[in-house]
């Protein structure tokens, strides 16, 4: 047998972790090639592993020379090189023990060795002891300061532990030495959902602002920290009493005195205007307060004085994005009809100019309905893009162009199914006329295989082997595509299909995903109960808010179950009965109130819900995001289908149909810390029974949906 045949028997000895033999092939090919070093290292490495870790290093100072000489320094960057590269083949394929063996052995010969370190930290990380973690980090620090992708580690690792404080200021470190790195950007603003401020440094607000200027950025995200931030100001929270207090003829005069343009100035203000739907009742009063002045004084000076185009068009823009949802009085009412007529009559006459007069006019109108609801308004796209000003540019992109695409793009859609039946079209019927959920923007991430992503959420799962390669996903309820252009953005060249009932919900999926440069989701019409007979299965599905919409849910679970190959892997939300409690409340309150699921009778209803008193069990909905857009309103209190569960349900389904429970999918990770104090005996946290207990205990915990993964047996 040749050399080379020699040590390639060797190395696969070395891959099954048979030490002896490799051991043996080594000393073999050093009997018969004595001066070829490769077997010396391989040999050394070999007893290393097998834990003989004097008698490798022996090994490998036997052909060693004198210690000061250049020769000595080559073979021993020689040596290094090998054990890095071997130290990442176990660190790949997941034998911690072996590459931590290495990393130290790398250390014992280089202490400088600042990748080792890293490493070292790495796999502490996956191991779930973020401190020791932490330790190695700062000492690779110590060694490369200048490393921003240390100090996003170490920023990670105080995240995990849950302290939020730290973790801030480690994502700043690594944002200031990579500005432009957008995973450093998310991290350090995620942080902020979990810290109470009594003051932000002008530093930190100045990177908070820069961020709605960034592409790749969920600035929905970023609303509590910059909300927070505005209240902490003295001319805002003098505002915002005003409105908590319903002193609505103090916030009116203080417009007509001209009093509120500092407020109305505020560049971070108008961002998150521009960028959000901004969530308050305070908020809420305030704006809608704002908003009916400028109309019904649309024809004095007093709106020309008081607001200048900028915030006009910031405030049209947030009408905008919660798709109308504030009061309008019978005043307003008739105001609009008289601007409306005379901006049609300008549009269709083409008396149009580029004025201030005219563009404040258009944003006034603007705030109360889309452009695109104005006779003659395609005008306006004939005119140069160059020639508007900026902000309104922005306008005319997201009410005509975007409009007009979404309009092209449903002509288009495919239909995967071939009918829609009973509850399933009353459902479609809905999310055609609001399309689900309604946003604006997504946090874009950094491609890696799945393995990665599901490995460090749910690290005590042994994954299957295909989440080492690009996946096929089936989303099977897309809703308008965010959550399957994140995915489609967070791993190494997916295929996605994402089918849902609404084609309006597609276009606005399929207008994003090009606006973002995401062209590999297929996105499809079609009914989950129609798929029965698609030929296709998938290595990962995905169902979150879809099948407790259905009219017996667990019929359209189990033909998903059927599309999901043999350990494939199914990521579903379904709402928690405990959790929506609130909810339940203020739909029958709803109903004591005979509304229906109209624009009208969804703002009626919702006034009078944020006029209950604090202890009314309904209340607690007016705190909602999704209470304060139309869309999401709809969904969350006028739906026309929904159930609810509770988790020893979810265990009894998931066992009738084939299922092992694998993970919760959390964001916040105090949440699994808490459980592990409460259950320390349950370490895969996968006893659905214990958190049936959990959630009793703390019953906000699943007030979005149970999010979670299972696997087919």
């Amino acid at each position: 047998m040749s050399l080379n045949e020699l040590q390639q028997q060797a190395t696969n000895c070395l891959r099954e972790n048979q030490y002896s033999e490799a051991i043996a092939i080594y000393e073999q090919c050093i009997q018969l090639h004595p001066g070829e070093l490769f077997n010396y290292w391989y040999l050394g490495l070999a007893l290393l592993l097998q834990g003989n870790e004097e008698e490798a290093q022996l090994t490998w100072l036997s052909v060693m020379l004198e210690p000061d000489s250049p020769e000595v320094n080559q073979k021993l960057g020689e040596l290094i090189n090998i054990l890095e590269t071997e130290a990442f083949y176990y660190d790949d394929s997941g034998n911690l023990t072996a590459a931590e063996r290495i990393y130290w052995q790398i250390l014992q010969q280089q202490p400088e060795h600042f990748y080792a370190y890293c490493n070292l930290g790495n796999i502490r990380t996956r191991q779930g002891d973020f401190a020791e973690a932490i330790a190695f980090y700062q000492q690779a620090i110590e060694i490369n300061s200048h490393s921003a992708e240390t100090f996003y580690k170490i920023a990670n690792c105080y995240e995990n532990k849950g302290d939020f404080f730290s973790a801030l200021n480690y994502y700043y470190a690594s944002l200031i030495r990579e500005p432009e790195n957008l995973t450093y950007r998310q991290g350090f603003l995620e942080c902020f959902k979990y810290i109470p401020f009594d003051a932000i440094s002008p530093e930190l607000l100045q990177e908070i602002e820069k961020s709605f200027t960034i592409p790749g950025i969920d600035y929905q995200s970023i609303l509590p920290v910059t909300i927070n931030a505005l209240q902490l100001d003295a001319e805002f929270q003098q505002v915002l009493n005003w409105a908590v207090n319903h002193q609505i003829d103090t916030l009116t005069l203080a417009y007509q005195q001209l009093r509120l343009q500092q407020i109305f100035h505020n560049s971070l203000f108008q961002a998150i205007l521009q960028h959000t739907v901004i969530v308050g009742s305070e908020w809420e009063i305030f704006l809608t307060l704002i908003r009916r002045n400028i109309l019904l004084d649309w024809q004095s000076e007093i709106p020309a004085k008081a607001v200048e185009i900028p915030f006009l068009l910031a405030l049209a823009s947030q009408c905008f994005n919660n798709e109308y949802i504030y009061a309008v009085s019978t005043a307003e009412s008739q105001e609009l009809i008289n601007l409306k007529s005379d901006l049609d009559t300008r549009l269709k006459n083409n008396q149009i100019t580029l004025s201030d007069e005219f563009i404040a006019k258009l944003a006034t109108f603007s705030m109360y309905q889309p452009l695109h609801t104005l006779d003659g308004v395609w005008e306006l796209l004939k005119i140069p893009e160059n020639n508007w000003i900026f902000p309104i540019k922005t306008l005319i992109k997201s009410q005509l162009k975007d409009y007009q695409e979404e309009q092209e793009i449903k002509t288009t859609i495919k239909c995967i199914t071939n009918q829609f039946d009973g509850v399933s079209l009353a459902v479609k019927t809905q999310y055609e006329e609001n399309p689900y959920p309604r946003w604006l923007s997504v946090n874009l991430n950094f491609p890696q295989n799945l393995s990665s992503y599901l490995g460090y959420l749910l690290p005590q799962v042994k994954l299957p082997e295909f989440t080492e390669k690009p996946i096929k996903i089936l989303e099977a309820g897309c809703g308008t595509g965010r959550q399957a252009i994140g995915w489609a953005s967070l791993l190494n060249d997916p295929e996605i299909l994402a089918i849902d009932l609404s084609a309006s919900s597609i276009a606005y999926a399929i207008r994003k995903a090009r606006e973002l440069g995401i062209f590999n989701i297929s996105f499809q019409q079609g009914d989950i109960l129609g798929l029965s007979n698609l030929d296709r299965r998938f290595p990962i599905i995905i169902s979150t808010g879809v099948l407790h919409h259905l009219e017996n849910p667990v019929s359209g679970w189990k033909i998903l179950v059927d599309l999901l190959q043999p350990l494939g892997l199914m990521k579903i939300g379904l709402y928690s009965q405990k959790a929506r409690i609130a909810v339940n409340a203020a739909r029958e309150f709803i109903q004591s109130q005979g509304l229906q699921n109209t624009a009208a009778d969804m703002r009626k209803g919702r006034q009078e819900l944020l006029q209950l008193p604090p202890d009314h069990p309904a209340k607690e909905v007016t705190e909602y995001r999704d209470f304060y857009n139309l869309s999401d309103c709809r969904d969350l209190l006028f739906h026309v289908q929904e159930h609810q569960f509770t988790l020893p349900r979810v265990a009894d389904i998931l066992a009738d149909l084939g299922l092992k429970f694998v993970g919760f999918e959390f964001r916040n990770p105090q949440i699994k810390n808490n459980y592990q104090e409460m259950f320390p005996e349950d370490s895969a946290m996968t006893n659905l029974l214990f958190w049936d207990k959990f959630e009793e205990t703390y019953p906000s915990t699943f007030g979005g949906m149970y999010n979670f993964w299972c696997q087919k047996i």
